[in-house]
């Protein structure tokens, strides 16, 4: 669906809806790309998928507030206040390199794989 035909308020929550654009994961990074389809994101600014869809499927994307996200915290541990980007699958990992984009501050520790932690959608980038 394109922006303009988005019904009116409903971005007040945070909440776009679309259709997705591949099969996506819920609580997974993802992105807005064209005709209002949704598509898990690998890099850049991006919100987080909030239902799980095959190609084409109704789902929505959030791009404000704090939710869910899915992230993998084994190889660089993540703590609370940590700032995350994305990486493979749309998965939240910690950014730590000079100019890295993050999408969301970490609410929550993490030191395994493929585990939900809260978070903060809000973007910038690294200056280390």
């Amino acid at each position: 669906m394109p922006y303009l035909e988005f019904p009116v308020r409903e971005y007040e929550n945070g909440i776009i809806a679309g259709r997705a654009n591949d099969a996506v994961t819920e609580f997974t990074f993802g992105n807005i790309v064209a005709n209002g389809d949704i598509t898990e994101a690998t890099s850049g600014f991006c919100g987080i998928i909030v239902e799980s869809g095959a190609d084409n499927a109704p789902t929505s994307i959030k791009f404000s507030g704090i939710f869910r996200l899915k992230v993998n915290g084994n190889s660089t541990n993540i703590a609370s206040g940590d700032p995350l980007k994305p990486t493979t699958g749309g998965l939240g990992v910690k950014a730590a390199t000079n100019k890295d984009r993050y999408s969301a501050i970490a609410l929550e520790a993490a030191t395994t794989d493929a585990t939900w932690i809260a978070v903060r959608l809000s973007t910038g980038v690294l200056n280390v």
